[in-house]
This record gives C-alpha cells, structure tokens and sequence, in this order.
C-alpha cells in the first residue's frame, strides 16, 4: 500500500512540475519556477523530517560490547507474580568493564552463591549478542540468552530447564518485601 502511495505521489509531483515548467517558457513568469522550487523543498524537507522521526523513535537500538555492562535483575514486569518475584529474589548477574561476569544465586539481599566467568559478545546481524561463560555452573540456565531489543532499551531471555524463560534487565537489586 505504501509503495502505492509513494509511486502515486511521484506521478502527481512529476505532472505537477511538468505544468509548472511549461507555464513558465509559455509565460515567462517567475511564479512558475517558485512554485516549483516551493512545493519540491517542502517535498524534501517532509521526507528528512518523516526519515528522521523513523530513525529516533522506530529503529531499534543497536547494542555494542559496552551496552551489555551492567548489573542485570529479573524484569517482574513482563510476567507479573509470585513466580516472578521468586526469580527476582534468587537469580541476578553483574557484567563489568573488564567483561568479567559474576551470576549470584540469592535469598533476597544474602548471597549464598557467586558464579564467575567471562562475558563476551559476536556479531549477529547489525547488533552484538550475549555469549556467557560461567567456571562450575550447575546449567540452570542455558547461558546464551536472546536479546530483545527495543527503541532504546533491551532485555536478556535465558532458557531454563527448571523455570522455563527468564527475563532480565539493566538494574539495581532492591528489597520487594
């Protein structure tokens, strides 16, 4: 529909400029060659502003190694309730500067088990993907998750074999009770 649109646009534009221009070598007036001129900048300036509203609020955001540092908490947005807040209160990660990768096993704010590995990423497509290595893991979860992203933000899924998927996000760990 859209490339209906556009092709329609181009014909009435086309027509349009071409009376234009034949107005002025009938005429010899300025008029025709600024109304030209006119409706062709506002043609323009409508396509960068329609491309840059696309680009700023519809592209998705393009993840590097950096964007990946951070400390990472169940999202208990996404599927809201005890299962969820359970989650929350028992699995978090931090990746830092150095990609080193510490994945703690919690009861609420104690630590009971600290898992180090390394963070890396790869290429896939025109954004980074997650690959997770963790020294003696139990394999609770499958430690390449996908990345979902959105506008300007993203989320880790991992698959586990207990807990089905669990989703995570950039963010601090705070007390729910």
């Amino acid at each position: 529909m859209m490339l209906f649109v556009f092709f329609a646009l181009i014909l009435v534009l086309g027509i349009l400029s071409l009376i234009l221009v034949v107005a002025y070598l009938r005429t010899k007036k300025s008029k025709y060659i600024l109304s030209l001129i006119g409706v062709w900048s506002v043609l323009v300036m409508l396509g960068v502003t329609i491309s840059f509203i696309k680009w700023a609020f519809f592209t998705k955001t393009r993840l590097g190694p950096d964007d990946y540092q951070g400390e990472y908490i169940i999202d208990r947005t996404m599927f809201p309730g005890p299962d969820a807040d359970w989650q929350y209160n028992h699995f978090r990660f931090v990746i830092r500067d150095d990609d080193s990768l510490f994945f703690y096993r919690t009861n609420g704010e104690e630590v009971l088990q600290t898992y180090r590995g390394v963070a890396r990423t790869t290429t896939l497509g025109d954004s980074r993907r997650l690959i997770l290595q963790l020294d003696n893991w139990d394999g609770t979860l499958n430690l390449n998750p996908t990345t979902y992203r959105d506008v300007w933000s993203f989320y880790l899924v991992f698959h586990s074999k207990f807990y089905h998927n669990m989703y995570f996000v950039k963010g601090k760990w705070k007390s729910i009770d």
